[in-house]
């Protein structure tokens, strides 16, 4: 028995040894980069760069996706150095497990998990930082690292759908008409290409005016550009460039946060031939590819079912200042909805399907066309809901708009129109 005690501390004292030089021997958490510089994850744990040395806690994030993230970001900045100096680990990346449109200021990259995970938008960032001294154009430069980084990944990434990545994608296809030897010369040519260090243009548009620019000259002096040119060309690159976003259905509120990207995830699985996208004036999300847009890189935002979710009522101009070609308009005065269970409702039946399904909830439903044969007598500033809720006060506007009467339907207590010119279709104002 004494043997028995003695075998067994042994082997509990061996096991702990092993696990002790087993800890000492494991690779410290850090990563090898020529860019990064440190990382920090949403759960607030970090790691450096492996040149730095310098000890951290364990992170379970870096553990999990890291090291693919390492092999993934050395084979890029192996074969980015081919053509690009890199100026050294100094960028600083902060990964938020909120959906936020990544930010870049001095040097700092703060981007969204899922977008992280992809290693798209890191890499294209990255390179835009570190190309800052020799590109000074913004539009050029997110352009060029665009096109460097979709080469890279032989466009297995939708993009961003920026202005840039727009481009990119038409250049990406002439590229490859290239044969392989001339591809090569191009991307080598193209880092040292005198035309790259342009000035600032005023506006975004004068910029891809640049750009189109770029390439002409450069046609006429390398025959391997004078090919890309040509296959430019063919595939109708060279021509104007309207940047429109199109959806089927459209929900603009006050903010984009985790739960209404969550809820119009999941209403795109249900109706995946549709196309969703949310918009808080500055920033478009694109549920289908999961991306962002900013507004401003794009010359028109329309839908084909427009809703607006409000707190607090609007003037009708501003229905006019709406897409040209947005067929309907639903107004919501309603700060808590649920999209996904809610606007599947109205997607699925329509204004009946949401109105029964929001049961508490104002809204006004308006086909924006007739709305407009219908501007010149329109009071520009009288506001939405305080029309509808006074409509007996306003009785000479709504005749003017062709009402002749209002059917009122007690099971959904919603009221629908009967006139001329159906501007209003259908409303629901429950008075406070």
């Amino acid at each position: 028995m004494q043997m028995t005690l003695v075998r067994n501390v042994f082997l509990f004292s061996f096991a702990i040894v092993v696990l002790v030089l087993a800890t000492l021997s494991q690779k410290p958490q850090c990563i090898n980069s020529k860019l990064i510089e440190k990382i920090t994850f949403s759960d607030q744990s970090y790691i450096f760069n492996c040149e730095l040395q310098i000890p951290v806690p364990f992170s379970k994030d870096f553990s999990r996706a890291g090291r693919e993230l390492e092999s993934e970001m050395q084979s890029f900045e192996q074969w980015l150095s081919r053509y690009w100096k890199l100026g050294g680990p100094k960028y600083k990346v902060h990964i938020s497990d909120k959906p936020i449109v990544t930010k870049v200021t001095n040097g700092q990259i703060q981007i969204w998990s899922q977008n992280f995970r992809s290693s798209w938008e890191l890499q294209r960032n990255l390179l835009d930082e570190n190309l800052k001294p020799q590109i000074s154009n913004s539009i050029l430069r997110n352009f060029v690292s665009d096109f460097y980084v979709r080469v890279w990944n032989q466009n297995m990434q939708r993009g961003y759908g920026n202005l840039s990545s727009f481009l990119s994608f038409r250049w990406w296809s002439a590229f490859q008409r290239l044969t392989i030897p001339d591809q090569l010369q191009f991307l080598t040519i193209l880092s040292r290409s005198q035309e790259l260090y342009i000035g600032q243009p005023e506006s975004s548009f004068d910029q891809v005016v640049e750009i189109d620019k770029l390439i002409r000259v450069a046609a006429d002096r390398n025959p391997v550009f004078n090919r890309f040119y040509q296959n430019l060309n063919r595939i109708g690159g060279l021509q104007p460039y309207h940047l429109k976003a199109r959806f089927d259905y459209l929900i603009m509120n006050s903010q984009i946060n985790s739960q209404s990207v969550a809820q119009l995830n999941s209403l795109q699985k249900t109706y995946p031939d549709k196309s969703f996208g949310l918009w808080d004036s500055k920033n478009v999300y694109h549920v289908l590819s999961r991306s962002y847009i900013s507004a401003s890189a794009l010359k028109e935002i329309s839908a084909h079912h427009y809703i607006w979710e409000i707190c607090d009522d609007i003037q009708m101009q501003s229905l006019f200042n709406i897409a040209a070609d947005v067929r309907k308009v639903l107004i919501v005065k309603n700060c808590d909805l649920n999209h996904s269970e809610i606007y599947s409702s109205y997607v699925s039946r329509g204004i009946k399907g949401f109105a029964a399904r929001a049961s508490k909830a104002n809204f006004v439903l308006f086909d924006l066309p007739s709305l407009r044969s219908k501007k010149d007598v329109i009071h520009a500033e009288i506001k939405i809901f305080d029309l509808m809720l006074n409509r007996g006060q306003h009785s000479e506007l709504l005749t003017n708009l062709g009402w002749h009467s209002v059917d009122h339907d007690l099971e959904l207590n919603i009221y629908r129109t009967q006139s001329v010119v159906d501007s209003i279709e259908s409303f629901r104002v429950l008075e406070n």
